[in-house]
């Protein structure tokens, strides 16, 4: 059934990087104490997904020879349902299959398994009953892990150079949730190691402010991640639809926002890529229950509170007008740079416009660098001077002055709402919607297409046009 609740500690159930010829993976979480290193086996996780883990083994086999029928030692890998051949454990793949296209079956031979490729038959033996029984349970599982035999596929919700999302239903419940595919093929290696750190990531994490990960389908060259569904869209579109929120919104979706980013940092996850789009919306109704997607830029923070070394990672990375200080000037950056993106974000709901702004991204970079923060009058002198000091706080220059996500949900600002938003976390409204927020749930979509490309324009102007993935009508 979908994880409704957290049956494991996060430290127990974080897996950050599959290592080929480990079998384990590998992770840094936070304790109490302090950061520790932890190996867990994929076992320990195989009850947190609705179908179980993807199947995971590899180990030494014989391969029967074609004419003289000599046997010769061959390292095989199962890895979720793409079986590879390698003629030593650490060499490249002499060929790989999906085990949902290429029947696997015990042979008429004591512990001999037998794999149907497209254009031959390859005999493999086990070097005892052990190992066979092993790899037949293994093979069996992976072979019966075809997305199609859980869930039905529906309409488009969304699309990018590699992946897309579409809606889906589960075949036994009708329960409706997102699939976002990814195609492999396009991927080089370290981009595929990336997408394995983010998936690991998105599945281990239990927190009412993230999405949930539901299920993992891995083939040959698809991935198919099964996501809560957020019938709210975007944060963003719900900015654009109505310019600004009341102070009373923004508290809410802020606390929301303030919630997932204190949990990652607890556990040593810098989410790399905090902005509207990347904040996803249970539902458009208020208040807000938000949830934080998309950790496709994440990293760990290491003892000096700085990012691991990232090889998938050549360059600070981020979106620009969300981007810290010091990212733009290449310095070492760890959690305050989430809170920097926060603070943007803030600022944004609350006055419709962007603190950085400029004709490109060199204009927007150099005015983040000299920290040309501005609050005009209009519409600064309608907004609260406690919720001003909270903005200045996550927007300060220097990251040791920045407020963390503990002490930014601590501020004074939050106690004015603070019944309400107490409200919120439980999940019980409690509060009527004014004229406004009901106008901003019966919104249409050609009005809020049209409004999203519009405050695009006006939260940026020209700049950044690419990277806000301007949509057509």
């Amino acid at each position: 059934m979908p994880r409704d609740g957290c049956l494991f500690s996060f430290s127990d159930r974080l897996r950050a990087l599959y290592v080929p010829g480990v079998g384990q993976l590998h992770f840094f979480f936070a304790t109490i104490a302090g950061r520790v290193r932890a190996s867990v086996r994929y076992s320990a996780a195989s009850s947190m997904l609705r179908h179980g883990e993807p199947s995971g083994t590899q180990g030494w086999l014989y391969k029967e020879g074609r004419v003289l029928r000599s046997k010769h030692r061959r390292f095989l890998r199962l890895k979720g349902t793409i079986l590879s051949n390698h003629h030593a454990e650490n060499a490249p793949a002499t060929w790989e299959v999906s085990v949902l296209d290429c029947p696997v079956r015990a042979g008429a031979k004591h512990n001999e398994l037998v794999i149907q490729l497209p254009s031959r038959r390859v005999s493999l033996f086990a070097e005892n009953d052990r190992e066979f029984n092993r790899w037949v349970q293994a093979l069996k599982t992976a072979s019966s892990r075809s997305i199609d035999d859980f869930y039905r596929v529906g309409e488009l919700l969304g699309e990018g150079a590699f992946a897309e999302v579409r809606e889906a239903f589960d075949r036994d419940t009708g329960e409706k949730f997102a699939i976002k595919t990814i195609n492999k093929a396009g991927l080089d290696d370290a981009q595929k190691d990336g997408l394995l750190r983010e998936m690991n990531i998105m599945k281990s994490a239990c927190h009412p402010n993230i999405v949930n990960t539901y299920d993992v389908f891995d083939q040959k060259n698809y991935l198919h991640i099964v996501l809560e569904f957020m019938a709210g869209g975007e944060l963003f579109d719900l900015i654009s639809a109505s310019g600004a929120f009341p102070e009373k919104q923004a508290a809410h979706a802020a606390q929301g926002i303030l919630r997932g980013v204190a949990y990652l940092h607890a556990h040593g996850i810098v989410h790399g890529d905090i902005k509207p789009e990347n904040v996803l919306c249970k539902a458009r109704a208020w208040p807000l229950q938000v949830k934080l997607a998309d950790f496709g830029l994440a990293s760990f923070v290491g003892e000096d509170g700085v990012l691991l070394p990232n090889p998938n990672v050549q360059r600070p990375t981020g979106t620009v007008g969300y981007i810290a200080p010091e990212i733009v000037r290449r310095q070492p950056y760890g959690p305050p740079a989430d809170m920097w993106a926060c603070g943007v974000i803030l600022y944004i709901m609350l006055s419709g416009k962007a603190p950085f702004y400029g004709a490109d991204d060199d204009q927007v970079s150099e005015m983040v660098e000299r920290h040309e923060l501005h609050f005009p009058d209009d519409p600064w002198r309608r907004i609260s001077d406690s919720a001003q000091s909270l903005v200045r706080g996550l927007l300060q220059a220097s990251p040791a002055k920045r407020l963390s996500a503990v002490g930014a949900l601590q501020h004074a600002w939050f106690a004015t709402f603070s019944a309400e938003v107490a409200r919120t976390a439980s999940g019980a409204s409690g509060l009527m919607p004014s004229a406004d927020e009901r106008d901003l749930a019966a919104t249409t979509p050609s009005r809020a297409n049209l409004a999203r490309r519009r405050f695009r324009t006006a939260v940026l102007g020209i700049a950044s046009l690419i990277r806000w993935r301007v949509l057509s009508v």
